[in-house]
């Protein structure tokens, strides 16, 4: 089972249209004109995407925002390359995943201190909250928290994953391998 708080897709799509269709366990399509849940229409396949936006700064190619959609509940999530100008039923099906949307789903990961100044090789220690849409720490079902650097030279060591605890990750070991100015990303793991 797997956890959403965003609808991510990393493959070599790059420069293509992605979208999502998300159903509830009733087999009802999410429509995005209205925000309910609905029998399937073909005819109305262009209503049912969930557009997911292209980010090459990212490892995730392409992410969009979870819909506005009930929590906690099981959902079935289909990824699609979209081959005309809108979508249709015909596009081809990229992957399908299932899982639990989470309550009060991740807005953001916020760093609890800001880290500067760091020697090569010293060691690291960062907090970092997750947050949800209604600006509290998120304390259930979030499995962990990744680390990677974003940008500059070298490679990052330590413990690159650490599990969330009451809504907090704790990373108490990072170190990156060379000197200059480094910027680290962190991402929620969930699965």
């Amino acid at each position: 089972m797997s956890i959403y708080s965003k609808i991510q897709w990393r493959g070599d799509t790059t420069g293509s249209t992605i979208y999502a269709t998300v159903q509830n366990t009733s087999g009802e399509y999410y429509q995005t004109t209205t925000g309910t849940f609905v029998s399937l229409v073909v005819a109305n396949w262009a209503n049912y995407d969930v557009p997911l936006t292209e980010t090459p700064a990212s490892s995730y190619w392409y992410l969009s925002d979870w819909p506005d959609v009930d929590y906690p509940a099981y959902y079935t999530i289909n990824l699609f390359l979209q081959a005309g100008g809108a979508p249709a039923i015909s596009d081809t099906l990229l992957t399908t995943r299932y899982g639990l949307a989470i309550s009060a789903p991740p807005e953001e990961l916020e760093i609890v201190q800001d880290i500067s100044n760091v020697t090569r090789g010293e060691s690291i220690s960062i907090q970092i909250r997750v947050i949800g849409v209604d600006g509290s720490l998120v304390t259930e079902s979030i499995d962990s928290v990744s680390a990677a650097i974003y940008s500059g030279k070298g490679y990052l060591s330590g413990t690159l994953s650490k599990q969330v605890i009451n809504g907090i990750a704790t990373f108490d070991d990072l170190s990156i391998s060379d000197s200059g100015r480094h910027s680290l990303i962190f991402r929620l793991e969930n699965d």
